[in-house]
Formats: C-alpha cells, sequence, structure tokens
C-alpha cells in the first residue's frame, strides 16, 4: 500500500510540472513569436500609421493594419509580419514621392495590401526590396533574404517590385499592373519564386522607336560579379498570366543562371514574350502558351534568342499566333528546340548569322510541315546572308495540345 501511494505521488508530481510547464509557455508566447501591434487610420487601435506602428515594433513581431488609405512612404527596417485586412480596401499610397514601400531587412512576410503611387519617371517603386538605397565599393549592402510578399495588388508606381541583391524572395499571388516600368526587376537577386501572378498593362511607350519595358526583367550587374561575388539565379516565373506589357512578358538581358520558366499564359505583349539576350544566361523554357505576342517587326515574336550559346531549352511549349516569329534566333547556336507545338505564326521558326544553324530541332508540330520527310526550318548565315537550312527531322504529325487543362 505504502508502494501505490509513493507511486500515485511521483506521478501526481510529474503532471503538475507538465501543467506548470504548459502554462509557462502560453504565458510567454509574445516573447517566443512575437507581440502583435494594430493599425487604423480611423483611430481606435494602436497607431494610426503603418510606419509609428513599425517604428515601435521588435523584429518577430506582427502588425496588422485594418482597412484604410495610408498616405505614407513606409519603411520597413525590422524582422517582421506586416498584414493587411484585405487587400483591395487596405491601401498604401506613397502620394508619387519616393518608393511606396521600402523593404530594407531580412525575414519579412508583407500581404493584403495595394500599393501605389511611387514617384513616377524616376528609379522608384511600389514595392523596393533592398538594404541600402546609395552605397560605395567599401560599404555594399548586405544581401536580405527570406522576404516574402504575398496577395498584393501593385499598381500606377514607376517600378511595381523591384528586388535587389536579395536571395529567397517569395512573389505570389499578386496583381502587378499599371506601372510605368518594369512590373517586377530582379536586379542581382537569386533563389527568386514568381508564382500566380497576375502581370498587366505594364511599361510606357516613349515614342516610336523606344520605350520603357514592362514585363519582368531579369539582370545582373557584370561589375558586380566580380566585387562582392552577388548571384542571380536559380529564379522561379510559374504558373502566371503575362500578358499587354510594353516590350516583352519576361526579358533576361544579361548573364543569369538556372531560370525556370514554366506553366505561364504570355501573350499580347508588344514586342516578344520571351526575349533571352545574353548568351551565358541558362534558361529552361517549357509547358507555356505563348501567343499573339509581337507588332510584327522584322525580330518580334514569341520567342527571341540572341547571343545564346548552348543555354537555353525550349520544350513542351504551344507557341501560336505570334507576329511575326513563333521562334527566331539570332547568333544563338546549340539550343534545344523540343516537343513544341508551332501553329498560326506569321514565320514559324528563323534563325539568322554565325552559326546559328547548329540549334536542335526535334519533335515538334509545325502546321505547314507538308507531311513526310524532315521539317526545313529557313534561316540566313555569314555576312552575305546566305540562305541556309536547319531541319527537325522527327517532326510530330499532331499538334500536343500542350496545358489545356493547366490554364
Amino acid at each position: 500500500m505504502y508502494c501505490i501511494s509513493k507511486c500515485m505521488a511521483f506521478f501526481s508530481s510529474i503532471i503538475i510540472l507538465i501543467l506548470i510547464g504548459s502554462i509557462f509557455i502560453v504565458g510567454s508566447h509574445n516573447s517566443v513569436y512575437g507581440e502583435t501591434l494594430y493599425v487604423d487610420d480611423d483611430g481606435g487601435a494602436d497607431y494610426t500609421s503603418i510606419q509609428d506602428a513599425i517604428d515601435n515594433a521588435s523584429d518577430g513581431d506582427t502588425i496588422y493594419v485594418y482597412n484604410g488609405t495610408y498616405y505614407e512612404n513606409v519603411v520597413v527596417d525590422k524582422s517582421i509580419d506586416l498584414i493587411g485586412e484585405n487587400r483591395d480596401t487596405t491601401i498604401i499610397d506613397g502620394m508619387q514621392s519616393d518608393d511606396a514601400l521600402w523593404i530594407k531587412s531580412s525575414s519579412v512576410n508583407f500581404s493584403e495590401f495595394t500599393v501605389m503611387n511611387s514617384s513616377i519617371g524616376s528609379w522608384s517603386s511600389g514595392i523596393n526590396v533592398i538594404e541600402k538605397n546609395w552605397w560605395n565599393e567599401s560599404d555594399p549592402p548586405d544581401i536580405l533574404s527570406n522576404i516574402t510578399i504575398s496577395d498584393c495588388f501593385v499598381k500606377n508606381s514607376c517600378c511595381g517590385i523591384w528586388t535587389s541583391y536579395a536571395n529567397k524572395v517569395d512573389i505570389v499571388n499578386c496583381k502587378i499592373s499599371n506601372n510605368s516600368w518594369f512590373s517586377i526587376y530582379l536586379f542581382d537577386s537569386s533563389e527568386v519564386l514568381i508564382n500566380n501572378c497576375g502581370i498587366h498593362n505594364n511599361g510606357e511607350k516613349i515614342n516610336a522607336s523606344s520605350s520603357y519595358p514592362g514585363g519582368i526583367g531579369i539582370s545582373k550587374d557584370p561589375d558586380s560579379w566580380d566585387s562582392y561575388n552577388w548571384n542571380c539565379g536559380a529564379i522561379i516565373i510559374s504558373n502566371c498570366s503575362i500578358s499587354d506589357n510594353i516590350y516583352a512578358g519576361i526579358w533576361v538581358p544579361d548573364r543569369s543562371t538556372n531560370v525556370n520558366v514554366y506553366h505561364n499564359s504570355i501573350y499580347d505583349n508588344s514586342r516578344y514574350g520571351i526575349e533571352i539576350g545574353n548568351g551565358k544566361s541558362i534558361v529552361n523554357i517549357h509547358d507555356n502558351k505563348i501567343f499573339d505576342n509581337g507588332g510584327g517587326r522584322l525580330w518580334d515574336g514569341g520567342i527571341h534568342l540572341q547571343d545564346c550559346m548552348l543555354t537555353v531549352k525550349i520544350n513542351n511549349n504551344n507557341i501560336a499566333s505570334n507576329n511575326p516569329n513563333g521562334i527566331y534566333l539570332l547568333r544563338s547556336s546549340g539550343n534545344t528546340i523540343i516537343k513544341n507545338d508551332f501553329i498560326n505564326n506569321t514565320c514559324n521558326a528563323f534563325f539568322k548569322l554565325q552559326s546559328s544553324f547548329f540549334n536542335r530541332w526535334s519533335r515538334n508540330y509545325w502546321d505547314d510541315w507538308w507531311g513526310f520527310g524532315p521539317k526545313l526550318i529557313r534561316g540566313q548565315i555569314g555576312k552575305l546572308l546566305i540562305p541556309w537550312f536547319n531541319f527537325d527531322w522527327h517532326p510530330a504529325k499532331e499538334p500536343y495540345d500542350i496545358l489545356q487543362d493547366k490554364i
């Protein structure tokens, strides 16, 4: 009997210790996960200004912003969650003065806002992600990481979203439109995911021969590669609708590695659906619908490669009704174009200059193939523009109906 009582007392002590520990954990929730601060421009909350809440927050806190229009240029310099009540009715208006929102800290989660009205005609953005805007070689900006921008509407600014010297950035479920420059501009940024975004009506035509491009731009500074070892790569663009942008839907003018573009609908962009413009950019374009791009100029169309050597794979895309070219390869060689549908383009494919005839074409469907033998792909080589041909030796007899159920 004494042993039973002793055992019961022992187990009772254990249960009490567990309960005390549970109370301690619950009671210390704010110290572990941070506090929640509330903002309401109508009053009745902790703060009426988003910036005041940030200034009084600590790393790990959450700032919850009620519906309203906040006329501010918000600077996020702490690792916080900044959450709006509703994307359509919780608005940060930059008053056309500088960036509407500047994220200059790592580990920031920003969601459920409309961000609008940065400076127009300057290097400002609706959302700017960079640790410091101005620096010299002895004091470069730190690389920011773990930034999430989700469920936002970014509009009526110079650039929509601009990231510089950042990695592990997610831009998800956003609508980006009516910005006068790029919708999203990734400068020396890596491990970036752009997923399930609507990117429409960005860019601005200046005159008949020049414009501000409006699609997604991916670029790197050649000097920074050597000086600071910043990287530009591991970028995914997926499940997006990209249309009606000035110049190109997606533009990669400088060397970027491991860029993957898939499951997107890319259409009605003024010159190119996708343009890859540097021989050191490694890009995989697959399972997209690329249609109705181009304004009829010589190089316009669905996909344009320039000076790309052994670096681009174009597979399983529906490339249709582009004007004039489905694909145009300029001084580009060793790339692979496999199992795509080429339908109703003014010219399905064309290559020009130098060694462009060394690309690999295989098992594509061509609506202008005569039904037997290889498919001849016209081009011109050499300074004298001698007519030449590539061959798709195994053209598909039926279209692949790519992505009919996915986009």
